[in-house]
């Protein structure tokens, strides 16, 4: 952990509050890093979803979430994440679009789709875009605990 050159620091003998507060800020940690590496996008316009991965997998993994189409890519382009659970159907642009728009771009992420409505020809799409998975909803708990294990590990 790299200390900050505290000199004009006022010493009581002890690590000061700001040295304390400074040294975590502008370090991290082996477990913070691996936590990093450990980024899971969530994209479905149900807060009920959201709310279901954010206890299911939020004390384990990096969680970002949003319910749209465009902010998904923005996330994407600032946090890149390793594994995107992305819903089919939102307004605005839908999990296909942004499906295509990863691969168009040569993002190296994985995605897994997940709906409500299965249709055959979406699913043989999406995995020719490369979707890892094709997930329905209601969410198998477990199946979403063994992509995100298996993909993270």
């Amino acid at each position: 952990m790299k200390k900050l050159d505290t000199g004009s620091c006022r010493r009581t003998g002890e690590t000061t509050f700001y040295e304390t507060i400074i040294d975590k800020m502008f370090s991290i940690e082996e477990g913070e890093m691996e936590h990093l590496s450990k980024r899971i996008l969530v994209v479905d316009d149900d807060q009920g979803i959201l709310d279901s991965f954010e206890v299911l997998l939020g004390d384990r993994y990096d969680l970002v979430m949003t319910d749209n189409g465009y902010e998904a890519l923005r996330i994407i382009e600032t946090k890149p994440p390793r594994l995107v659970f992305l819903d089919i159907k939102m307004p605005g642009l839908d999990g296909m679009d942004v499906l295509k728009r990863l691969r168009k771009d040569q993002k190296k992420v994985e995605v897994v789709i997940i709906t409500a409505t299965h249709r055959e020809e979406t699913e043989k799409e999406a995995k020719s875009l490369g979707a890892i998975d094709f997930l329905m909803k209601p969410l198998n708990i477990v199946e979403v605990e063994r992509i995100a294990s298996q993909i993270l590990s």
